[in-house]
């Protein structure tokens, strides 16, 4: 066990620095660390890995994507390989980097019926849905996109789909679609977030975690959307 150095955040990773004399420097293989999430009384595990640096060791974690919800989220990171508790917090911040009023988490959870809607696919360049507000339909509900927390785009869901008014989606016209810019593919991991307004609301499958494996994942939802869409038009 070590004397904990310091901790930063970069991207999706936590990024936690030993002191010198750390005799885990030599260790190999992934290391667990424990997170908590204060603000949601939810406790995650994350695992990294150690890398050498000037001062000794540092030990990469991927943070669990559910904290780049675009929510702010108060964390602890404990783990046996250091003394003590690391804490961070996560927030989500607009196009110019300050930082944005998130909704109570009581209030988030009254409010999240009002807002329906979905994420149907990301083929790593467009990201493609829908979202209506169901007390007020006339009013297009926004849809705000975050990439790692901070807000990319905004987009209104008020394009007309012929899909949607068949399965009686609000009126049909509630679809959205965006372009994430190529930043997302530039090999490392990412997470997007599309969350609906006037109620701050996460839509289902709204978290969208760019690492190879889950971005496979999407490009395969993307060509069972497409081939469904076909054979319902010649239905």
């Amino acid at each position: 066990m070590a004397d904990l150095a310091n901790l930063r955040i970069e991207g999706t990773q936590a990024i936690v620095a030993i002191a010198e004399k750390f005799e885990g420097a030599s260790r190999r293989g992934e290391q667990k660390v424990t997170i908590f999430d204060r603000s949601k009384g939810q406790e995650l595990e994350s695992f990294g890995k150690v890398r050498k640096s000037k001062g000794g060791a540092e030990f990469v974690y991927l943070l669990p994507a559910a904290l780049f919800d675009a929510a702010a989220h108060d964390v602890e990171m404990r783990s046996a390989l250091w003394e003590g508790e690391l804490h961070a917090s996560l927030v989500p911040r607009d196009e110019h980097g300050a930082p944005i009023k998130t909704v109570p988490v009581d209030e988030s959870k009254r409010d999240a019926k009002r807002i329906a809607g979905r994420v149907e696919y990301f083929d790593g360049e467009i990201i493609k849905g829908w979202a209506y507000d169901t007390l007020q339909a006339n009013n297009r509900a926004k849809v705000e996109i975050f990439i790692d927390n901070v807000r990319f785009a905004i987009v209104t869901a008020d394009e007309r789909r012929m899909d949607l008014i068949r399965r009686r989606i609000g009126d049909g016209r509630c679809g959205f679609f965006k372009t994430a810019p190529s930043a997302v593919l530039d090999g490392k991991r990412h997470v997007i977030a599309c969350i609906a307004s006037p109620t701050r609301t996460l839509l289902e499958d709204g978290i969208i975690d760019l690492d190879p494996l889950e971005l496979r994942k999407f490009v395969i939802k993307e060509i069972v959307w497409r081939i469904n869409k076909v054979e319902s038009l010649l239905e």
